[in-house]
């Protein structure tokens, strides 16, 4: 699990798989964060409701693989009380797809 404070710098990183390229939209990754700490499963509509950060998902690093170029994006963790939370990378590639990924951070 991630350690971290308030107002540090997280970030995360997925891999471009082929949706990076020149002809693709550049569509936002979603950064959603728990208001409660310490909490059972919430769901996505709460989630959706604390989004902290929205980040190209076309920030790529420069190469000649559009499967396995490295992309990605930095946050600040915003003001929470001490506490396990959880964290949701949300991706949307066509209309009502949506990608997504989660981890618990703890915030000391």
């Amino acid at each position: 699990m991630t350690v971290t404070s308030v107002g540090d710098t997280l970030c995360v990183r997925w891999p471009a798989k082929n949706h990076a390229a020149k002809n693709e939209a550049n569509l936002m990754v979603q950064i959603n964060l728990s208001k409660s700490k310490d909490s059972k499963d919430i769901s996505q509509q709460e989630l959706l409701k604390n989004t902290i950060a929205r980040l190209p998902y076309k920030n790529c690093n420069a190469g000649s693989n559009e499967d396995r170029r490295p992309c990605g994006g930095c946050f600040k963790v915003p003001v929470r009380a001490k506490g396990t939370y959880l964290l949701q990378w949300r991706w949307m590639l066509n209309k009502n797809e949506w990608y997504t990924s989660c981890a618990d951070i703890q915030i000391k």
